[in-house]
């Protein structure tokens, strides 16, 4: 085969490959960046018609109390049906931007079933006030709402749930998103919603005003694949090139091997990560839609997949600098970083691993005076991410995981120093092992094992953190007795005594 026509189907693999990758690519960050912006604006609308209903529910205190003082001589009845006049009125001339409105419904029998409310104020069925509802009312796809919202109501005053609906001034039965919550002193449920076409519209909306982002985002994408592929068969090349050459093939493949494993450590170390926050926000949002129940629960739940997607959004722009440095380098990109919230993240992701194995897990301070340091935050959170997950992931049920951050007195002015310990009840390891577990050339009597390789991969990059930072690790273990870890970090002081939030 001619050299031209090796380049040719060369060039020929590498833009058909490049197009695939940007194509999966493109694909996997248009769904992800979709996936955000719809939780972002379901959320917010959560949030503000949870204000407006309860917000209403105050202005009906008010205009009872303003009304009453008017009219002293009232009747409560005379003085309900005034402020059902005064609160149809104000619902009436409410208008959303997002087209939503608020509605009244009179509860009369709490034990549900036919005649259970009767529809009190709806600025979108006026004809209809006045109407008996039935909790055994089904929508076109087998939804009982009022059934629904009533359970929601009594058992926690208040409820966000969706059905079928009729849209504001049309004939178009759509899905809406509604809060209803209970205004006791006269039995009324105060709702709000939403059409769910309206939120799909505000999130394309969204989505076209971070589309030239996006653009920007997949163009980089490609060059840098296409780039990798250049750089891989160059590799290639380079390593047909010397066979001629015995003394230099060796010295070519022994170049090679090293930079081959430098990068499978750090495809190895980003790997782990990038499957740790991806499982856990696929488990946490499995469980915010299997937890209808719980408002706040639910709402943890999606925090704790946010911060695990923010996670992986920096995983990823961290693999892009990785790429570009030498292998036996660390590059810090150091600011203030206040320790606490890192407790905070990483105690939200693995307390729930901890839960699901029935590890028994314990994060805790001691003695820290300066919670703000100079340091990278993404490289302090990986090296207590590495740790702990292993902890967790080598500990059987019923065992304990321990980690304690406390603050040791320095002897460098204007530095902190401080000590990180995670114990573990696991399987330990032996005295062998335990050596040469920072050490990737070393083999074992667990290099066979995918894990355990694994364990030893994460572990380089964690020792090889630390000792950027200008700290020391070390490890305390015996087989069936548990493990171990101190790690030991200098940091510049960000805060002075006492600046404490």
């Amino acid at each position: 085969m001619s050299k031209n026509k090796q380049d040719n189907i060369t060039a020929a693999i590498i833009l058909a490959v490049t197009a695939i990758l940007i194509v999966v690519g493109a694909i996997v960050i248009t769904s992800v960046i979709k996936d955000s912006l719809y939780k972002t604006v379901y959320e917010d609308k959560r949030e503000v018609y949870r204000d407006a209903v309860e917000n209403t529910k105050v202005h009906i205190d008010n205009m009872r109390e303003q009304l009453r003082q008017q009219h002293p001589d009232w009747t409560e009845e005379q003085l309900k049906d005034n402020v059902i006049d005064s609160l149809r009125d104000y619902m009436y001339s409410l208008e959303y931007t997002d087209e939503s409105y608020m509605w009244v419904h009179e509860i009369e029998n709490y034990d549900g079933g036919d005649k259970y409310a009767k529809r009190l104020i709806h600025p979108n069925l006026k004809n209809m006030e006045g109407a008996q509802l039935s909790t055994n009312t089904v929508d076109k796809e087998g939804n009982m709402p009022y059934k629904e919202e009533l359970e929601g109501i009594k058992k926690d005053g208040h409820v966000f749930f969706t059905y079928n609906f009729k849209e504001l001034n049309t004939d178009l039965i759509t899905k809406k998103l509604t809060y209803s919550s209970l205004y006791p002193y006269y039995n009324w449920i105060i709702s709000k919603g939403v059409s769910v076409s309206r939120l799909d519209k505000e999130v394309r909306e969204s989505f076209n005003s971070e589309l030239p982002v996006l653009i920007t985002v997949i163009v980089i994408y490609g060059i840098l694949m296409f780039l990798m592929l250049i750089y891989v068969i160059y590799l290639l090349r380079k390593l047909e090139n010397v066979k001629n050459d015995r003394d230099t093939y060796a010295r070519e493949v022994e170049m090679v091997n090293m930079a081959s494993k430098a990068k499978v450590n750090f495809i190895f170390s980003v790997s782990h990560d990038v499957r740790e926050h991806t499982e856990n926000v696929i488990k946490y949002n499995n469980l915010a839609m299997e937890d209808t129940g719980d408002e706040r629960q639910v709402r943890e739940y999606l925090f704790a997949a946010k911060k695990s997607a923010e996670e992986l959004n920096k995983i990823i722009t961290e693999a892009g600098k990785m790429a570009l440095i030498d292998s036996k380098d660390v590059v810090l990109d150091e600011s203030i970083v206040d320790i606490r919230s890192i407790t905070k993240d990483i105690d939200k992701v693995i307390t729930s691993a901890a839960e699901s194995k029935n590890v028994t897990l314990s994060i805790k301070d001691k003695a820290v005076t300066h919670y703000k340091v100079y340091a990278d935050k993404i490289r302090l959170r990986q090296i207590s991410m590495i740790l702990l997950t292993n902890a967790v992931r080598y500990t059987k049920s019923g065992g304990t995981v321990e980690c304690v951050f406390e603050e040791l007195d320095s002897k460098k002015d204007g530095y902190a120093l401080y000590r990180l310990v995670v114990a573990d009840t696991g399987v330990g390891m032996t005295e062998g092992v335990a050596r040469d577990i920072f050490d990737l050339i070393i083999e074992d009597e667990d290099s066979e094992n995918l894990e355990g390789q694994n364990t030893k991969l994460e572990l380089n990059v964690c020792k090889r953190i630390v000792e950027s930072f200008g700290g020391d690790i070390r490890v305390d273990t015996k087989r069936g007795r548990g493990t171990k870890i101190i790690v030991e970090l200098p940091f510049k002081i960000g805060e002075q005594i006492g600046d404490k939030e």
